[in-house]
């Protein structure tokens, strides 16, 4: 249902979802909808292609490139989706099923201001901040509700196709959290109550 991509190199992570169309996946960053990256979902993973472009490519020759995937198992935890834009101002999304903990939208349209991929986080909710993947935002992702979550007009704009993911929080398998900073050393968390198998950490005023 979803696979992330991230090459052990300056340039952004690239994803795909079972949503997106075919042929089609995306990166964490300002841009549309490309080709010729990950290529297709299998019944045992997934397929890349070298682009030949260091920026653009998830298969470059003697680069590593790291891997997350998950599935939707059909328990309401997690779901991958997809919306067309109505440009009738707030609008519901209602198709996840569950209230979610994280949710992360991408546009597929030319960069402009507001069409980074976003996201929002359940400990961020009651401020309408949503954080884009350079620094945060207002009035994107507004509010998450016991079905999805409700967008602004920022995120429905007329004939554009959004496409976004969505977790439930579950303890012991998916918690999520905010933290000040208080610039010490080797600063430990213990609010997660287990050790995870991967860790998302994204700042109000700089880059993921």
């Amino acid at each position: 249902s979803l696979v992330i991509v991230k090459a052990e190199d300056p340039y952004e992570a690239v994803f795909k979802t079972s949503a997106m169309p075919q042929d089609k996946d995306a990166i964490f960053y300002s841009s549309p909808l490309a080709t010729n990256r990950i290529t297709s979902f299998t019944e045992s993973g997934f397929t890349v292609v070298d682009t030949g472009v260091d920026n653009d490519s998830v298969n470059h020759l003697d680069t590593w490139y790291h891997w997350i995937a998950f599935k939707d198992n059909g328990m309401k935890d997690f779901y991958v989706g997809e919306y067309q834009g109505s440009g009738t101002g707030d609008r519901d999304i209602t198709d996840v099923g569950f209230e979610p903990a994280l949710v992360v939208l991408k546009p597929d349209k030319d960069a402009t201001s507001v069409e980074r991929p976003v996201w929002m986080t359940k400990s961020k909710l009651g401020n309408g901040q949503s954080m884009a993947f350079t620094n945060s935002e207002y009035n994107n992702i507004l509010n998450f509700s016991s079905t999805g979550f409700r967008v602004s007009t920022n995120v429905n704009e007329n004939g554009i196709d959004y496409y976004y993911f969505a977790f439930k929080e579950i303890p012991g398998h998916f918690v999520q959290g905010t933290y000040l900073g208080d610039g010490t050393w080797d600063k430990e968390m213990q609010k997660i109550g287990f050790k995870p198998d991967l860790l998302w950490n994204k700042g109000d005023t700089y880059p993921s």
